[in-house]
């Protein structure tokens, strides 16, 4: 898994929960790299997964919040790294298309040879969207966290359903978005 997911993990527990709970996970955890995380490293899934069980742990939260946490967290950092491509969109649905096109690690303020999962997009109507997200590495809650991220990021007052599936044999996630409907008084 490559290093970048690693440092903006820790970036998370930093700003989210603190340098001393930090410095406690790496205490408590046993990481066969010590900690010592690089942007293009290569690090076992393992070791992400110990560490966020760690810091669950610490925290008292259950696993998937944090991995949750850190969707929101790597897609804020994404956003933040890349505004105009995601400023350049009207609106969630508008993104949603585009991301079901393109392939935005290449964009060039991603390592190049990150691989990122692949989202399949389906407009059931303009106020429904469907969002299949074939992870690679990507634990569904970590998914869930990212397109709860852009739903915020796009201000979109919406349902976020989540199911895990399968599609042509193939793990994945399927998110449905439904706008909530404003009630007339």
């Amino acid at each position: 898994m490559i290093g970048v997911v690693f440092v903006q993990f820790v970036r998370m527990m930093e700003t989210r929960y603190g340098l001393e709970t930090t410095e406690k996970v790496f205490d408590v955890a046993d990481l066969e790299s010590g900690g010592a995380y690089t942007s293009y490293g290569d690090y076992s899934v393992k070791e992400f997964f110990t560490l966020a069980h760690t810091l669950a742990a610490i925290v008292k939260k259950d696993p998937n919040d944090i991995f949750f946490e850190y969707g929101e967290s790597i897609q804020m950092h994404v956003m933040t790294e890349m505004p105009t491509y995601f400023d350049e969109n009207d609106s969630a649905l508008e993104f949603f298309k585009k991301l079901g096109k393109e392939n935005i690690g290449k964009s060039g303020a991603l390592p190049p040879d990150l691989e990122l999962p692949r989202p399949e997009v389906h407009i059931v109507d303009d106020d429904n969207i469907e969002v299949i997200y074939y992870p690679r590495e990507v634990y569904p809650p970590v998914a869930c966290g990212v397109v709860h991220a852009i739903m915020r990021h796009y201000d979109i007052d919406a349902e976020l359903d989540q199911v895990e599936t399968e599609v042509g044999g193939e793990a994945c996630v399927l998110f449905r978005i439904q706008r909530r409907q404003i009630k007339a008084a």
